[in-house]
């Protein structure tokens, strides 16, 4: 039993880990973790853990697109912005059919509008992969990745507030007779928060003046208290699906433009209101619950505040009765 439990250890813990851990950084956790021992248990873990998009840079087009496993050879990716593999490989051979080439382009334009739309930054990348399947149906995965960071300084502190906004759209497209139906399976990773570090400088030289020295002191000690009360980080998964089922009149890139956008605005929009409601409302709650170790908390000021103004206001009122 002894050395069943302690085969079953290390797969147990690396199981309990990730289901602990921001969704983003759980694979690269789990790849350390194999190094470490050769349990073939965390290795399949390894691969049902999501990793986090991968982009590469389409070269002739200049631009950065997000890789598709389905898409690959070796070290090479397909762009669905000029059905080229990077780095070229003239032994890829994975290529979508001619007729959905032409339906994949105008996807990746209206997708990249879409998603300005919502984020402004330039720094968000989006692609649109269609993938052939069994008789006329298709998978069309709409992939967004965008990663922010930004930094500043403050005394002796860097401050670094930091997010990551990862979302996967799949669709599998089924046509039967003069209808068409519309799975979409989506799941959004997102993480935000800030760190505060002290930065390395130290004094210039053994000549500076005591007083100098205590005013370093003093800030250090001051941004420390800062530091403790200030760093926070939210991490989420979330998953939806939605199908629906649209006639097919006539059979056009229109149609299968029309009804995956509006399925996409739906979805975004309720993944977008549930991480409002949910998430940021419950950080703002346990944000507000905190106290300071190194003084009084923010609610005992407050209540302070209210006990001296009903004092005050208890203490004028006799005052007036007499007059």
């Amino acid at each position: 039993m002894e050395g069943i439990a302690s085969l079953m250890l290390p797969f147990q813990l690396s199981n309990s880990l990730i289901k602990h851990m921001p969704p983003l950084e759980a694979h690269s956790t789990l790849e350390k973790l194999t190094t470490l021992t050769k349990d073939s248990k965390i290795q399949e873990l390894l691969d049902y853990t999501y990793a986090p998009l991968q982009t590469s840079v389409d070269s002739e087009k200049g631009e950065e697109f997000i890789r598709n496993p389905y898409y690959s050879y070796k070290k090479s990716y397909r762009s669905p912005l000029t059905n080229t593999y990077y780095p070229p490989s003239e032994e890829a051979y994975k290529f979508p059919p001619s007729k959905y080439l032409s339906l994949e382009k105008e996807l990746n334009t209206i997708y990249r509008q879409f998603t300005s739309h919502y984020i402004p930054s330039h720094s968000a990348i989006c692609s649109v992969h269609l993938i052939p399947n069994k008789g006329n149906s298709f998978d069309a995965h709409f992939l967004t990745k965008h990663k922010k960071k930004d930094s500043s300084s403050k005394g002796s502190l860097k401050h670094e507030e930091s997010g990551q906004w990862e979302v996967i759209h799949v669709f599998t497209v089924s046509k039967n007779a003069s209808k068409s139906t519309f799975q979409l399976s989506t799941t959004l990773y997102f993480t935000m928060g800030n760190k505060k570090e002290e930065s390395k400088s130290e004094a210039k030289s053994e000549s500076e003046s005591k007083a100098t020295l205590r005013k370093l002191k003093e800030e250090r000690k001051e941004d420390k208290i800062e530091r403790e009360c200030c760093m926070m980080e939210l991490s989420c998964a979330l998953k939806y699906e939605l199908t629906e089922h649209h006639v097919c009149e006539r059979e056009s890139n229109r149609f299968y433009i029309e009804n995956m956008g509006n399925m996409l605005e739906k979805v975004e929009n309720r993944l977008r209101r549930e991480i409002f409601h949910i998430y940021f409302n419950k950080m703002q709650t346990v944000y507000q619950s905190l106290r300071s170790t190194s003084g009084p908390s923010v609610q005992k000021l407050n209540l302070l505040k209210e006990l001296q103004l009903n004092f005050n206001q208890n203490q004028q009122t006799p005052a007036t009765q007499n007059k």
